[in-house]
């Protein structure tokens, strides 16, 4: 509206009335017109353009309430104010439900003409300020399309392999409870932002991630920024969202950015089994060498174990060698199923030094002869709380990278160290296990470097890599509460710092058997041995045999069944992947019978989770190879002390 007085359309069948308020708004600026009729407003309001209106509430055939979704229906309604002489508050509260943006009652002494002019000029403003804020609305929604343009140009190649969610934008109060949360809330979480807003994160963020989000929050409150905090939220159904947070405060306001992660972490799961099978190319050729060569050990120490028979000093320092030989190639299988397999994460306290110490040969084997490994481990002692396995395959493929780096050859250090942060934008004050990887290859440019820990990010050819490897160190470090740090330069090698947050918890260590010579008394059992290997059947059986227990025999699960339909043992002892009545099968139907039967599985099947998905999470797995003393372990945790023990032979 431009120019002169702002217009105000008065609608009341009162003409007296009318006179004395038109005369009143006009002496406060306004230029008044007044009808007598709705029908006659309804057309002055179609035909001309008004600053307001004032709506009287009791007209003859009409109410005001009928008026009012009539006025808001027209193209661009102007502010409405209602005049009632009732003093039922109901209708000033339907009025304001109409569409009214403002009411004033009526008084017998006039002065209602004041305060309807005071609520015009409110109403007036009001208006101005909404159509500002609506202009405002949509100047920023052209610049976040030109914006959202720009940044789909940049990324519309990596957007083909995942699809970026909408950010969620939310201000929350120096008590955790959020304050205002932009509409991408309900698409994200499920709730409508009014369901949002009032609920503290406390509430919403997932019980195994609450100590460090309580930490960063503290962090907050310093007044120091949180960057790419990672965890879980609680979405409307029940099931949990991964959220990756960025916030700064200001004054007593938290602000915060939150991405939804979800689909990226899926990803990222899936194809971490083709990481793991990327890194076993890295060691088949190294691997058939060993193995052969371990081959040569075990055949030749029993060939000469045969023909020096009548030699026992000589045949048992052979049979020690053959045993120790096959210890070897257990060692190097076991590693290699726990690579390639896809498993859950377990997390545990694990020795860094002695893991790393651990995996020299196989990181000798990945390498290979070109390159020189030296390994500076300082941190003896110290544990991480981790996932053994994703820390292995952490080493493995920064030891790759650092391989690839130098294509002429050249030397790997792998060092660990303890750390003390103090202060530090990521990572919690305390003490840290440090492991670096260094190189002396040909390093990387600084944009390079800034991107070296994006998902899919690689510099690699095709067929060279996933580029999920430095990306998942960087995952593995932040569920140890750590986190990534690259230093390099062109020609000046890299050096990859992984800081993981340290564990006041000793080391875990898995159950070993006893030596040779150590005791061996299981309970007095009768044991079915269920093996499909005639070869490895007989030697289960001499080996229990040699435990002092009572044997008994099947090549199949059937066999087996009909077997224990005449007679129940004391033990199954039963491999799990057989033709026919698989073990877990077996297993099902003994216990249809006798529900405490117990079991153990012995095999050399891969994946725990595998069995125990069909034989249930209590299930004991003895892993081929073992020895007696191995065995005898597990039938003594398996029968506890119901039958007493006796030493074995």
């Amino acid at each position: 509206m431009t120019g002169g007085p702002p217009r105000v359309l008065y609608i009341d069948d009162d003409p007296g009335l009318g006179r004395l308020v038109c005369r009143t708004l006009e002496k406060k600026g306004f230029a008044v017109e007044h009808v007598e009729s709705p029908d006659e407003g309804l057309e002055r309001l179609r035909t001309g353009t008004f600053a307001a209106v004032a709506l009287d509430h009791h007209m003859p055939g009409w109410s005001g309430l009928d008026v009012l979704p009539l006025i808001q229906e027209l193209p661009e309604p102007p502010p409405v104010v209602y005049v009632t002489g009732s003093e039922d508050s109901h209708v000033a509260v339907a009025a304001l439900k109409g569409g009214a943006a403002d009411y004033v009652w009526k008084d017998t002494a006039g002065h209602f003409r004041d305060l309807l002019a005071e609520a015009i000029v409110g109403a007036i403003e009001g208006a101005r300020l909404r159509r500002a804020a609506e202009a405002a609305t949509r100047e920023v929604e052209r610049l976040n399309a030109l914006l959202s343009a720009q940044v789909d140009a940049r990324t519309r190649e990596r957007d083909r392999l995942w699809r970026l969610s909408r950010d969620m934008l939310a201000v929350a109060g120096f008590d955790g409870v959020f304050r205002d949360v932009n509409p991408s809330v309900e698409s994200i979480l499920g709730y409508r932002p009014e369901e949002f807003i009032g609920r503290s994160f406390r509430e919403l963020v997932h019980p195994d991630d609450l100590a460090e989000s309580e930490r960063h929050h503290a962090q907050l409150t310093q007044a120091q920024p949180v960057l790419n905090h990672v965890h879980r939220m609680r979405h409307r159904d029940g099931s949990w969202r991964w959220l990756a947070w960025t916030a700064v405060s200001e004054g007593s306001l938290i602000y915060g950015t939150a991405r939804d992660m979800t689909e990226q972490r899926a990803l990222e799961e899936h194809l971490r089994q083709a990481q793991r099978v990327e890194a076993l190319g890295q060691l088949t050729g190294g691997i058939a060498h060993d193995f052969n060569n371990l081959l040569q050990a075990v055949s030749g120490s029993l060939e000469l174990v045969r023909r020096r028979a009548d030699e026992p000093e000589k045949v048992r320092a052979l049979a020690d060698a053959g045993l120790e030989a096959a210890a070897r190639g257990a060692r190097l299988t076991a590693q290699l199923l726990a690579f390639s397999r896809a498993q859950r994460i377990e997390e545990r306290p694990v020795g860094l030094d002695a893991m790393i110490e651990g995996m020299r040969d196989l990181v000798d084997r990945s390498i290979g002869p070109m390159i020189q490994v030296e390994m500076d481990l300082q941190a003896a002692g110290a544990t991480v709380l981790s996932d053994p396995t994703q820390l292995e395959m952490a080493v493995l493929n920064l030891a790759i990278n650092a391989r690839d780096a130098m294509p002429d050859g050249g030397t790997i250090v792998i060092a660990t160290r303890i750390k003390e942060i103090a202060r530090d934008p990521e990572l919690a004050e305390g003490s840290y296990v440090e492991l670096s990887v260094s190189d002396s290859g040909i390093g990387m440019e600084r944009e390079v470097a800034a991107r070296a820990l994006e998902p899919f990010f690689t510099t690699k050819g095709p067929g060279k890599g996933t580029g999920l490897g430095l990306s998942q160190v960087f995952g593995i470090a932040r569920q140890s509460r750590g986190t990534v740090r690259i230093e390099t330069g062109p020609g000046l090698g890299t050096t990859v710092r992984v800081l993981l947050q340290r564990s006041t918890l000793p080391a875990s260590t898995d159950e070993t058997g006893v030596e040779d010579g150590q005791e061996t008394a299981v309970p007095k059992a009768t044991v079915m041995v269920v093996d499909d290997d005639p070869e490895v059947r007989a030697l289960l059986a001499e080996s229990l045999g040699l435990l002092g227990c009572t044997v008994r025999e099947a090549s199949d699960g059937e066999a087996a069944l009909a077997d224990i339909a005449l007679e129940r043992p004391d033990l199954l002892l039963v491999d799990f992947a057989m033709p026919g009545l698989t073990g877990a099968e077996l297993v099902a139907a003994a216990r249809a019978r006798w529900a405490d039967l117990p079991v153990v599985f012995a095999t050399g099947y891969a994946d725990s989770e595998a069995i125990e998905g069909a034989a249930g999470a209590d299930a004991l797995i003895l892993r081929k190879p073992f020895g007696v003393s191995d065995l005898a372990r597990m039938l003594r945790e398996a029968l506890g002390d119901r039958k007493g023990a006796q030493a074995g032979t």
